[in-house]
């Protein structure tokens, strides 16, 4: 089942959304952690994309959650020009989400405090997280603009029980 839902995921990131998207280069360390390299259109490197696995827990001190999975997630701006974050669009692979299925500039300041890049800037966060019942995969479409261009690209959370 996991192993469908990592050769779909990479279709996804390979084939692109309907709209022009860019190009996306996947290296997967694991199940579960993976380093991904966004291009523009013309092939022009914008972004490195780093996500570790962490665990069910964030630290000693924090309760073990059998059914979340926590991550890092870092985001690093390769690019001359700023790498803007105009939207996220979340959906799990299989079943509904229960929050939010959109989020914009202000939902993205929220999660990481800004939705710009600056040049060899980099953006984290230590927190991602996703809950399910089952082995599952939450698909994080973002939408970038990058000088003048729309980049989208997936960058999931891979949900394993154990």
């Amino acid at each position: 089942m996991i192993r469908s839902t990592l050769i779909i995921s990479l279709c996804v990131f390979l084939i692109g959304c309907s709209e022009p998207t860019g190009h996306s280069e996947i290296t997967w360390h694991d199940q579960r952690t993976y380093h991904l390299r966004i291009s523009t259109l013309d092939e022009l490197p914008v972004l490195n994309v780093e996500v570790d696995y962490l665990g069910k827990h964030l630290g000693d001190d924090s309760p073990k959650q059998t059914n979340t999975d926590y991550y890092h997630v870092r985001f690093t701006n390769i690019s001359d020009d700023f790498v803007h974050f105009e939207r996220i669009d979340y959906d799990m692979e299989i079943g509904q989400l229960k929050s939010a299925r959109t989020k914009f500039t202000e939902g993205i300041d929220q999660i990481y405090g800004q939705h710009s890049l600056a040049p060899g800037e980099t953006l984290s966060r230590s927190n991602a997280r996703v809950w399910a019942y089952a082995d599952n995969m939450l698909h994080r479409v973002f939408t970038l603009k990058v000088g003048g261009q729309s980049i989208r690209a997936d960058i999931p959370l891979v949900y394993r029980q154990h």
